[in-house]
């Protein structure tokens, strides 16, 4: 096939969040479209797990459901496993990804979906810039599992990104969500998407970290939440752990080492700046001083955890 010719094809299916078929490729799988991007969907024949793992450039989903597609009537209700690109469809690295994929498609049964799926991400592999920022989201969410053990004895670690890499908030508790921001900065201010954060009932975790010789890095920190036997030992903790441990440096998660200054948890119904945004604002991102803001007390914080 040529790749010029999926391009083209890519580029007529409109722009919006239903789902295009752009070629079949088998009786199995095919290429596929939503967003203006590409999409490699094949029928889930042994019920995998779901999953849900996001690089830069790349997404996995195991096991949805997909009901209809918007230009094929014959299309048959199921479950699929996807892969999404993320990257420029008018970039180099688009017809490596679309070779691969029909490579896949004429060798389903040589090598699993998700198999197939860590192989891309050793071809299109994050930016050292992006995988720095990975391990550092990282360390301040291990943070605040421990913070919140240590000081509250509540073991939160089951309630960390329940729906994967796709989860709206880094922890979803019974009737609030918990989002963590890491800085390395001495001024508290954090990039918000509005949508996500100040329109529901979260209380913000602001972790105020470091670079430094006497601190700890991520595999010491991760060890030590494993190896404690009264939290961090729930299934769902050990497979989050996993899964964001593959969008990170080795060297990250081995030499950096970090140590936090500070913690600040807000309540996002307190701080929010905007009391109405407009309908037509579907996209509100932008960046918070929360200097000089009211954090939650402890004896809050404890009054909505305890029944968790």
């Amino acid at each position: 096939m040529n790749i010029l010719t999926f391009i083209s094809l890519l580029k007529e299916a409109p722009v919006d969040e239903a789902l295009y078929l752009v070629i079949e490729l088998n009786e199995f799988s095919g290429l596929f479209a939503s967003n203006g991007k590409p999409m490699y969907l094949v029928k889930d024949t042994s019920n995998t797990q779901h999953e849900g793992i996001d690089t830069e450039y790349l997404s996995l989903q195991t096991h949805v459901r997909i009901h209809s597609v918007q230009n094929n009537p014959s299309f048959v209700d199921g479950y699929y496993n996807i892969i999404s690109y993320k990257g420029d469809v008018d970039g180099n690295d688009i017809e490596s990804f679309i070779n691969l994929c029909l490579s896949h498609s004429e060798n389903i049964k040589e090598l699993s979906f998700c198999d197939f799926f860590y192989s891309l991400i050793s071809l299109f592999q994050l930016p050292q810039e992006q995988q720095f920022k990975n391990a550092l989201g990282l360390y301040g969410e291990l943070k605040i599992i421990e913070y919140f053990y240590n000081n509250f004895e509540k073991d939160i670690s089951p309630y960390w990104h329940k729906s994967g890499s796709y989860s709206k908030n880094d922890f979803t508790l019974e009737k609030l969500g918990l989002e963590v921001k890491t800085i390395l900065s001495e001024e508290l201010i954090v990039t918000i998407k509005h949508s996500q954060l100040l329109n529901n009932r979260i209380f913000l975790c602001v972790v105020n970290c470091e670079k430094n010789d006497v601190g700890e890095t991520l595999k010491v920190l991760s060890e030590k939440l494993i190896k404690n036997s009264s939290y961090c030992n729930g299934y769902n903790f050990n497979l989050a752990l996993t899964k964001e441990l593959k969008r990170i440096s080795n060297s990250d998660f081995l030499e950096t080492t970090f140590n936090v200054l500070s913690i600040n948890i807000y309540d996002a119904t307190k701080i929010n700046p905007f009391s109405t945004i407009p309908d037509d604002v579907t996209k509100l991102i932008y960046d918070y001083d929360l200097n000089g803001k009211n954090t939650v007390s402890e004896k809050i914080i404890t009054e909505v955890i305890k029944n968790v």
